[in-house]
């Protein structure tokens, strides 16, 4: 399309699939703030538009990603959290419903596989600072996230 700066390239550019939904609402000039929901009030959007990546393979959009994954997928209070999962365009930090934490780094020649869990081999002071600064991330999330549901 027009947008396209320059066809077949790939990216780097850490996306999720929730920006989806705002890249097609943008492309078909669709402002966000006037998607209502049934009450009339503007819906609130996690994604983020992905035409600058679109334009130029080497821009940036986001830069973590947040994923939960719940047994139940009921209504609060009945979710039962499963896992929680935060990443960077290098590492991710993970934790599970039992209290368990994981940690990774992703090779840059292969970046779709994150490997074995880093923290049981100890962390260099480089991937201790990224696993806080995930985990910090997390916990303000969550804490929105939290303070949205009351």
């Amino acid at each position: 399309g027009p947008i396209i700066s320059t066809p077949g390239l790939q990216t780097d550019a850490l996306v999720h699939v929730v920006d989806l939904f705002p890249t097609i609402a943008a492309l078909a000039r669709v402002e966000p703030e006037t998607i209502l929901d049934d009450a009339g009030a503007p819906v609130q959007l996690d994604g983020v538009s992905l035409i600058p990546v679109l334009a130029d393979p080497t821009a940036s959009v986001r830069e973590t990603v947040y994923v939960e994954r719940f047994m139940d997928n009921g209504a609060p209070p009945a979710r039962l959290l499963d896992n929680r999962m935060i990443r960077d365009a290098r590492y991710k930090y993970m934790e599970s419903f039992n209290g368990d934490f994981f940690f990774f780094e992703y090779d840059p020649s292969r970046p779709w596989t994150e490997g074995e869990d880093l923290i049981p081999t100890g962390l260099t002071p480089e991937q201790q600072r990224a696993r806080e600064h995930l985990e910090a991330l997390m916990e303000a999330k969550v804490a929105t996230m939290e303070a949205e549901w009351d």
